[in-house]
């Protein structure tokens, strides 16, 4: 992914500082980095947000669930990543989200 934690407020060398911080889990990071090439193939960019970005900076790295945004048409996206992972996606239309499923 080209950004995990993005903060317009953040002085760039701020930023530095706190990505070091920043424990993302082995199985995790690169499963963010496939999305991100996955998204980044379709010309988008996706991006980790919600509460597993708050739990890693705050050092737990236990992830239940990953949330990620995507510029652009998400759906699509999950589909493709659900493809190539071989997920399950359950798209919600009316809000442009969806739900995947990888396996274990």
């Amino acid at each position: 992914m080209r950004s995990i934690i993005r903060d317009p407020n953040v002085a760039t060398s701020d930023m530095r500082q706190a990505t070091r911080q920043v424990t993302i889990p082995g199985r995790v990071r690169t499963l963010l980095q496939r999305i991100g090439q996955i998204a980044e193939a379709q010309g988008l960019c996706a991006y980790a947000v919600g509460g597993c970005v708050r739990d890693w900076c705050l050092g737990i790295t236990t992830v239940k669930d990953l949330d990620v945004t995507v510029e652009g048409d998400g759906i699509a996206v999950a589909h493709a990543v659900a493809h190539a992972l071989k997920g399950t996606v359950t798209a919600h239309a009316s809000f442009g989200t969806a739900t995947l499923r990888l396996p274990r």
